[in-house]
Formats: structure tokens, sequence, C-alpha cells
């Protein structure tokens, strides 16, 4: 199953992160190509995705189901095309630098060969394309919390795999475009964060 996990780091601890990530509806818009989503419970909820590579843009729905709530740690998920024949996982977490080490990741990691130089370039292009075309921004975080605050580690790993008689084909496509999306998500969450903890640590700091 293509996968892939993408790390940054926040000066907030991990109790200030989970209580923004432990929400779907807080995080789900800041994936690339969002449309919507439907909370139907705490549990479970309907996302829809835009896919564009190129000329070629596609709407995919996807049900996914929390699996796992560990707080201050871990968010972990499954998700499933509702309209197109793709499954997939992901894992939230959350790390105090210096801390603990966390548990061991629920998304199956795709052990493969070092990809050739024809592999390479595909994947750039590719990457490089969604990018483009489904609006990935460079995140510019020049807003930190306080120091002296501590500091955490924020990790999302994604994997999503197509199937029935066209996932060789599906697959090659979707393996460069988890990089961009794990990395917006992530460093998505954590501007976020900084700049609101920024803004309330200003405004203390004048009152």
């Amino acid at each position: 199953m293509p996968s892939v996990a993408y790390t940054t780091e926040m000066s907030l601890l991990p109790d200030a992160i989970w209580a923004f990530v432990k929400d779907m509806d807080n995080w789900a818009p800041f994936m690339l190509g969002y449309q919507t989503h439907e909370k139907q419970s705490d549990e479970e909820s309907l996302w829809t995705l835009r896919s564009d590579v190129g000329a070629m843009s596609r709407i995919a729905k996807f049900q996914v189901s929390i699996v796992e709530w560990n707080g201050p740690e871990k968010v972990a998920f499954t998700l499933q095309g509702v309209n197109e024949p793709v499954k997939g996982s992901g894992v939230v977490t959350v790390v105090e630098l210096g801390g603990e080490k966390p548990e061991a990741s629920t998304v199956p990691v795709a052990i493969e060969r070092e990809p050739g130089f024809l592999a390479k370039i595909w994947k750039q292009l590719i990457g490089f394309l969604v990018k483009k075309s489904m609006g990935a921004e460079k995140i510019e975080r020049s807003v930190q919390a306080e120091s002296g605050s501590g500091r955490s580690k924020l990790t999302f790993e994604l994997a999503l795999e197509a199937e029935g008689p066209m996932a060789p084909m599906v697959n090659a496509m979707i393996t460069p475009m988890l990089e961009p999306m794990a990395e917006q998500l992530a460093n998505k969450i954590a501007e976020h964060l900084e700049i609101t903890h920024g803004l309330q640590a200003a405004s203390e700091n004048v009152g």
C-alpha cells in the first residue's frame, strides 16, 4: 500500500495540540483538495476531496472512521472510498520532544526498492502537478508560541491504495500525491496553532 509520513515541530506542548486535533472538524478542511465533510458521529464522517493531476480532475468521497483516540498522542483513522475503489488509513501523532517514544504506527509502510531514474522523474513530475493543480500552499510559519512553553513533534502518516483491475496504474499516480497531502496537512495544523497561541500569548502580555 503506498504510504508516506511527514513530520514538523512546534513550540507547543502535546496537550495544546491535542485540544485541536482530537476533533476532526478542526483539521479536515486543511486536507489538500478538501471540498466538504459531513460529521455523522464522533467516530464517523464523510469527506469529499478533489483530485487534480494536470487536466484530470475527479471528485472522491471517503467514509472516514476513527479507530483510535489516544490523547494527547494519537488519532488513527481509516478511509474507504464511496464512489471510487480506494481504501486507506491515516495517523496523526503528537510527541513531546524529549518525552517518551510513540507507539508503532498503524499505517502500513511499504518496503520498496530504491526507485530508478525514470521513477524518480515521474514522482517529481506528478508531485509538481498535484501541488500546482490542487493549490498546495507554501506554508510560511513565522509566528511562534512564546519560548519556554515546550516543543512537540507532529507527524501525519497517510496510506492510500486503489483496488480493482486499474489498481497498478492508479497506485502509480497515488504514490506521488501522498507527500504533498501529508506535508500540507501537518504544516497547516502547525501554522494555525502557532498563530492562535502566539496571539493569545501576546494578548496576555499586553493585559
